[in-house]
């Protein structure tokens, strides 16, 4: 004599599907299995039995172990899950069931793309970090992105390289991660955000000149015209690759050799201006050798008499301007000799 009760006995259910498959400990009327017989719990609920149905029940036979339920909303997040008979089934010696539940862990992968970072836009090349968690073996990763152009260099492995020459020209991009397990679960999808920063764009100042041994001069370093770099600035002077002042914006410089001094200046935004010269970011000091002359041979003269003196440059070039002193002695000096 059959006294047992019927019960949930196992149960199947794959992220893909829109149905959870139930096995009872023994066959059931058909008749005796409706939708308010069932209760499903869980993440992302409430839940809803919409429908139950059975391929013996469809085709004709008045019995059956194995049922479908399917259920509303269809189930995305991960977690463990119960599905409780709370009404009444009948097997086929009368014995109605009792209270029975059953539960199931629904594994889907977990995400993260990272967090939003920035990129200077003279950086060659900068990487995600995302992480991936899954109880299956992952089977299909994929970067996208809101621009037409992502720069990914590989849009398929965890933490892809983005050429960052090739997205330059864009304030910001969204990069989406798409994640599937060999299941065929899918995870939510993560987004980040990379910002592309400005680099600052300075000029060093118009080329100086200065005699040797004579007063310096002082540089004149300013952001430059187009700058979007945020300020403020910290300026740094090199001269052949060397420090020579730090965070200063206008140093006064004496070099004893006509010296080129490169500016390079750090942002705000952590951006550094390139260190590669050019017309904006350099300026030469020239240093003017003095002049070495010779005033001529010692002369003597009668009262009243009159001689020519004559000066010779004998090192320098270009054009100088001549002064023989002391004044008031007589001499008619021509400005050129």
């Amino acid at each position: 004599l059959d006294t047992s009760t019927p019960a949930i006995e196992s149960l199947s259910f794959d992220c893909n599907e829109e149905e959870i498959q139930l096995s009872f400990s023994e066959n059931v009327l058909c008749s005796s299995v409706e939708v308010a017989d069932f209760a499903l719990t869980g993440p992302g609920g409430p839940y809803t039995i919409t429908a139950v149905s059975s391929l013996e029940c469809s085709s004709g036979a008045g019995f059956s172990r194995n049922f479908s339920l399917a259920i509303r909303p269809v189930i995305i997040e991960p977690g463990n899950f119960t599905l409780s008979l709370i009404g009444e089934v009948t097997d086929n010696c009368g014995n109605n069931s009792v209270f029975s539940s059953e539960s199931f862990v629904q594994a889907f992968p977990q995400i993260d793309a990272g967090t939003d970072l920035g990129v200077c836009e003279n950086e060659d090349e900068v990487q995600l970090d995302a992480t991936i968690t899954s109880s299956f073996d992952v089977a299909n990763i994929s970067w996208t992105c809101d621009k037409p152009e992502c720069g990914l260099v590989d849009a398929s492995v965890e933490d892809p390289t983005i050429d960052v020459s090739l997205v330059d020209s864009f304030e910001s991009i969204k990069y989406y991660l798409n994640v599937s397990d060999v299941n065929g679960c899918v995870a939510s999808i993560d987004s980040v955000v990379l910002s592309i920063l400005p680099v600052p764009v300075v000029n060093a100042g118009e080329d100086q000149l200065i005699c040797e041994l004579g007063p310096g001069v002082q540089l004149s370093g300013t952001p430059a015209d187009g700058n979007e770099a945020p300020l403020p600035f910290q300026f740094n002077w090199f001269v052949d690759g060397n420090l020579e002042f730090d965070n200063v914006a206008n140093p006064f410089a004496r070099p004893a050799e006509s010296t080129t001094y490169l500016l390079q200046v750090n942002s705000l935004n952590g951006c550094v201006s390139t260190s590669m010269p050019n017309d904006e970011n350099t300026v030469t000091v020239n240093v003017s050798p003095l002049p070495e002359v010779s005033a001529g041979l010692d002369q003597e003269i009668c009262v009243g008499d009159t001689v020519l003196l004559s000066a010779a440059l004998l090192s320098g070039g270009g054009t100088y301007e001549y002064e023989w002193t002391p004044a008031n002695t007589g001499i008619n000096a021509f400005p050129d000799s």
